[in-house]
């Protein structure tokens, strides 16, 4: 950070990303949003350090009894969850480009290969050790049959 200073806005963050050997911390709303916009960022690890935000009014104001009622609605009928879909959606567009971040064959494929090669090694184990017992009995029953 001493090299490069703490970047501006998260603009010239999430351009110092892009450019490479950067990483940028800030706000998950923020970071979730730029990453739905471009396929090429992704958020890492969970949300850490929630914030919460409040409406300041006077003690004996009107409106904090309307406010109070009208968040606990809104959150009684999801539609805090609903307008956070609408104007922080997953961005879709990625997966259709190839770029899903789900587990492949490719991911788990030494999973069964490993087994696979060891349960291999095995069967020729096996298979040279009866072929060596076999040629063993061979051979000890000439020399009897020569005595």
């Amino acid at each position: 950070m001493e090299e490069t200073g703490f970047p501006e806005n998260l603009e010239d963050g999430v351009r110092r990303v892009l450019a490479g050997n950067f990483a940028y911390i800030d706000g998950t709303p923020d970071l979730k949003y730029a990453a739905s916009k471009d396929c090429r960022l992704v958020t890492v690890g969970k949300q850490f350090g929630v914030r919460s935000y409040a409406f300041a009014v006077r003690n004996s104001s009107p409106l904090k009894k309307e406010i109070t009622s009208i968040i606990l609605a809104m959150q009684r009928e999801s539609l805090i969850e609903k307008m956070k879909e609408k104007w922080w959606p997953e961005n879709h567009d990625c997966e259709a480009n190839g770029q899903t971040h789900g587990i492949t064959l490719d991911d788990v494929a030494g999973i069964f290969i490993l087994p696979l090669g060891g349960v291999g090694i095995g069967l020729v184990a096996a298979l040279a050790e009866v072929v060596w017992y076999r040629c063993i009995k061979k051979h000890k029953a000439q020399v009897f049959n020569m005595e």
